[in-house]
């Protein structure tokens, strides 16, 4: 027999339990079906070597993002603030030049990067002559000297995870208006993390969240959907798919969706990352006045910061991206942990060799996220995939960070784009 409900969000990350929340307010009856065995999707728990909890997903927030922000006050959350002092790392570079005190033109070459890449931000709309380009294309005609355009090609890569030679620089460009910051996105951390935020999210579903109950198939027509997940029937009138775009085709569609619908979401392309947080006894990337953030340009996609919960807990998150991760992934654990170190102490010195603990976690092909963290657009013709996705087809809604207006790619554009969702379904069922 059918479980029946007004909605069904199938989807328990941030956009789905934000969607959750403002239906149960509405007064409307539903489910959410998850796929994993826990909640918040690209927002993953961990456990380092030593039994201290860790963020192995997204991790970052900032003032500039209200909604988790103001989530993160009301549940009573501790807000860090990653230790900024010191100086940061260009690699490669001297090591023995940064220790005498000599200026680092690596850095430098980061920095003239940076001043690049925000001018994306200031832009109203992008040159005729450069909205048929990839970012790669667009880096490699821009008048500014070689190690700039490789700064350049590593930071973008770090923050996309995915190989600029695919990304339309429309796409980069519009993001970068429509997330716009006064403060870095980095900043802030939570003490308890920020998947304890999810978990105290779903707490009010009580029984109407389902876990490790992935959607097989999906029948629908203008009235209402009958699914399979979890091996059970459901009904709703309504359902709003809050998991990323590049998952979606896993479910089978009766009938297929429109072909306007299934042209976006093939647009979407997902993005590779691999997150490590490596503990130390102490911080001795302080010792010689380094803040422990250190960027590389090559390998491009590799980056490094102080991640330290504690005064008595030092540590350093490392993100490896884009088409590095393919490259790291096909060594043996323990070859890329080698590595990995040995890059580490190449750049801010040998004592980075011997971690305490040693927390990795890859999101490459991941089962229900696809990838990590968010997936981008990799058709340079899809200039309207994430409209049509907001506007979907009735009574099939779309929620995902990648969706947002604001902040796509976070989870404060999870979170938008799940009360967006929810909100229309809401008026469709005149609530």
């Amino acid at each position: 027999m059918s479980e029946t409900r007004d909605v069904i969000v199938v989807g328990a990350g941030f956009a789905g339990l934000s969607a959750a929340a403002a239906l149960r307010e509405a007064g409307l009856s539903l489910a959410v079906l998850e796929a994993r065995d826990r909640v918040g999707g690209r927002i993953a728990p961990g456990e380092n070597a030593l039994g201290e909890r860790c963020d192995v997903g997204g991790q970052y927030i900032c003032d500039d993002m209200p909604r988790v922000m103001e989530l993160a006050r009301v549940h009573g959350k501790t807000l860090i603030s990653p230790p900024g002092e010191g100086r940061a790392r260009g690699q490669p570079s001297s090591l023995s030049a940064q220790l005498a005190g000599t200026p680092d033109p690596s850095a430098a070459s980061f920095d003239q990067a940076w001043e690049v890449y925000q001018e994306l931000f200031e832009s109203a709309d992008l040159p005729p002559d450069l909205r048929d380009k990839t970012v790669a294309q667009w880096i490699a005609c821009l008048a500014v000297p070689a190690e700039v355009k490789a700064a350049l090609t590593a930071m973008l890569t770090s923050i996309w995870c995915v190989d600029l030679a695919g990304l339309p620089l429309w796409h980069l460009a519009a993001h970068c208006r429509c997330s716009k910051t006064e403060v870095t996105e980095l900043q802030y951390f939570l003490g308890e993390t920020l998947h304890s935020l999810a978990v105290d999210l779903a707490a009010p579903l009580g029984g109407d969240l389902h876990t490790s109950c992935p959607v097989e198939n999906l029948s629908w027509q203008d009235t209402g959907v009958h699914l399979t997940a979890g091996g059970r029937p459901w009904q709703a009138r309504q359902v709003i798919l809050a998991i990323p775009p590049v998952v979606v085709p896993r479910i089978s569609f009766s009938p297929v969706l429109p072909v306007p619908l299934s042209r976006a979401l093939g647009a979407y392309h997902p993005g590779d990352v691999i997150k490590i947080l490596l503990r130390y006894d102490r911080a001795f990337w302080r010792d010689v006045g380094w803040s422990g953030t250190v960027q590389w340009s090559a390998p491009a996609g590799l980056y490094v910061g102080d991640a330290s919960p504690a005064p008595d807990r030092p540590q350093l998150v490392c993100f490896v991206a884009g088409p590095l991760t393919r490259e790291m992934i096909a060594l043996t654990d323990s070859a890329r942990r080698d590595r990995i170190l040995a890059l580490i102490a190449d750049a801010i010195g040998p004592a980075a060799l011997t971690p305490r603990a040693f927390l990795e976690r890859s999101w490459l092909d991941d089962t229900w996220s696809g990838g990590g963290y968010s997936a981008t657009i990799a058709d340079m013709t899809a200039w309207d995939a994430d409209e049509v996705l907001r506007a979907g087809r009735p009574p099939i809604s779309f929620a995902a960070t990648e969706l947002a207006l604001a902040f796509p790619g976070y989870v404060e554009g999870a979170i938008a784009a799940g009360r967006a969702a929810a909100e229309g379904v809401i008026r469709r069922l005149g609530r």
